[in-house]
C-alpha cells in the first residue's frame, strides 16, 4: 500500500487583511488565503484577521419584548464573516463565503426564538413566543447555539465541544468545501433566562467539490484554534476500517477515537489526542490515517501529514509577558512602541489592561519589551483596543457547556446518498 504525504494547500499568503464587504444581497467578500506552511504568514494571519474580528459590538436593533428580530451592525456582520473565512482559509478552502440579506433576516428571526424562549430546536413550534416562518426556515438550515454570538459562536462551532458533538457536525458544515453563501443571526442576552443566541445559515447554495479537509490543518496552526477534537473529512469516504496514529517527536500520542456519524457535510473521522495546552514554542504532530476508502478507488488509502502547533506570541516569552494579555500584543490590546509589564498592561499609543479592556483603537508596528521577556522582539500590532472585557465575554460562552445534537426529527433525516447537500445542521447549547 502506498502512503501519500498530504500537501493540500499552497495558497499565497496575505500579509494584510482585506476588507470584507457586507451585506447587500449576496455581498461579495475579498478572498482570504494563507500559506499554512509559512510560519510567519500564519502568525500574521492570526494577528491581522482572527484578532481583528474580536470585540466588535453587535449593534442589535431588535427587542425581546416586542418580538422584533432587528438587525446587526455591518461591522458585527463583517467580523463574524471574517471569522468564518479565517477558518476556511486556514483549512485550505475558499475564504470568500458571502452573506445573503434574506438568510441574515431569517437567522435573526431564529435567534430571537431561541433567546426569548431559552430553547434550541431545528423545528420551533408555532406555540413558541416570537415564532415566525422566517425563524422556522433558518432553524432547519442552520448551525444554532446559545450563550455565544458572532465570532465567538464561530469559534464554538469549530471547536464543537460537548458529549453530543462528537461528530463535529457544526465544523463540518462551516468547513464544507463547496460552501458559497451563508447567513448570520445573533440576539444578545436580555437576562439569564433569555440568553445570547446565534443561528448561522449553512445549508444555502453549495457546490460539490472533491477535497479533503482536516482540522487542525496541515502546517503551522496557532494552538488557540487547534482545539481538542481533530478531524479529517473526505466526500463519500468509508472510514469504518480506518485507523489513526499520532506521534509527537517520534513518540506515540494517546488519543480517543470518536464514533463515525454521517449526515453533516462530508464523511469524517474524528479523534481526540488531548492537546489543548500551549506548546513551549512549537511542536509538530505527525498524523497517519490508514485503511480508508474513497469513491472510485478499490485500493485502501493511507495518508500522512504534520500539524505544527505554535504560540503566536511565544517568540517573546509566551502568555503573561509583553503587551496586552501578556502575549506581546495579547488579543488586540496595546499597540505601538512600548513596554509590557506583568499580565497584559501595555504602554504606548494605547493602553490595554487585563483581558480585553482598553480604550480607543489603532494600528501600528513597533518594538516592544516587557518584564520577563527573554529578548527584545518586533511586535506587529493590529489593534482592536476598544474591546471591553464584557464584549469579549459576550462573544464567547458565558455558561458551562450544555451541548447536544439536534433531535434528528424524522423529516430532517436523509438518505446517505444525499446527505452532502441535504443533511440537517447541528445545534450546540453552551
Amino acid at each position: 500500500m502506498n502512503r501519500t504525504r498530504v500537501a493540500l494547500r499552497r495558497c499565497t499568503a496575505l500579509a494584510l487583511f482585506a476588507t470584507i464587504a457586507v451585506p447587500g444581497s449576496m455581498a461579495h467578500a475579498q478572498p482570504l488565503a494563507v500559506d499554512t506552511m509559512d510560519r510567519q504568514a500564519v502568525i500574521d494571519f492570526y494577528m491581522d484577521v482572527f484578532l481583528d474580528s474580536e470585540g466588535v459590538e453587535p449593534g442589535w436593533t431588535g427587542s425581546h419584548q416586542g418580538c422584533n428580530a432587528g438587525t446587526l451592525s455591518n461591522a458585527f456582520l463583517a467580523a463574524t464573516l471574517q471569522r468564518i473565512n479565517y477558518y476556511r482559509a486556514m483549512a485550505g478552502l475558499n475564504g470568500d463565503v458571502v452573506l445573503d440579506d434574506t438568510f441574515n433576516a431569517q437567522c435573526q428571526a431564529a435567534a430571537l426564538i431561541y433567546s426569548v424562549n431559552d430553547i434550541l430546536t431545528h423545528n420551533p413550534s408555532p406555540g413558541l413566543i416570537c415564532f415566525s416562518l422566517d425563524g422556522l426556515a433558518a432553524a432547519q438550515r442552520s448551525n444554532i447555539t446559545q450563550n455565544a454570538i458572532g465570532p465567538g459562536a464561530i469559534d464554538d462551532f469549530i471547536e464543537d465541544p460537548g458529549f453530543s458533538n462528537t461528530a463535529v457536525g457544526h465544523r463540518r458544515h462551516l468547513l464544507f468545501p463547496g460552501q458559497e453563501v451563508m447567513g448570520v443571526g445573533c440576539v444578545p442576552e436580555r437576562n439569564a433566562n433569555q440568553p445570547d443566541a446565534t443561528a448561522i445559515y449553512v445549508l444555502g447554495p453549495r457546490t460539490d467539490i472533491e477535497q479533503a479537509v482536516m482540522w487542525p490543518p496541515e502546517g503551522f496552526v496557532p494552538f488557540q484554534v487547534t482545539y481538542l477534537r481533530w478531524s479529517y473529512s473526505y466526500p463519500g469516504a468509508d472510514f469504518s476500517e480506518a485507523t489513526v496514529h499520532v506521534t509527537l517527536n517520534g513518540d506515540r500520542v494517546q488519543y480517543t477515537p470518536l464514533p463515525l456519524i454521517s449526515g453533516f457535510g462530508d464523511n469524517t473521522i474524528v479523534w481526540q489526542p488531548g492537546t489543548t495546552f500551549p506548546p513551549p514554542l512549537q511542536e509538530t504532530y505527525t498524523v497517519e490515517i490508514d485503511n480508508f476508502f474513497i469513491p472510485g478507488d478499490a485500493n485502501p488509502q493511507n495518508i500522512t501529514y504534520d500539524v505544527t502547533r505554535i504560540n503566536p506570541f511565544g517568540d517573546f516569552g509566551g502568555e503573561g509577558e509583553g503587551e496586552g494579555e501578556g502575549e506581546g500584543e495579547g488579543e488586540g490590546e496595546g499597540e505601538g512602541e512600548g513596554e509590557g509589564e506583568g499580565e497584559g498592561e501595555g504602554e504606548g499609543e494605547g493602553e490595554g489592561e487585563g483581558e480585553g479592556e482598553g480604550e480607543g483603537e489603532g494600528e501600528g508596528e513597533g518594538e516592544g519589551e516587557g518584564e520577563g521577556v527573554r529578548a527584545k522582539v518586533k511586535v506587529k500590532a493590529k489593534v482592536k483596543a476598544k474591546a471591553k472585557a464584557k464584549v469579549k465575554a459576550r462573544s464567547r460562552r458565558k455558561r458551562p457547556p450544555r451541548s447536544w445534537w439536534n433531535s434528528l426529527a424524522p423529516q430532517m433525516r436523509t438518505a446517505p446518498e444525499t446527505f452532502r447537500s441535504q443533511s440537517p445542521a447541528g445545534c450546540s447549547r453552551r
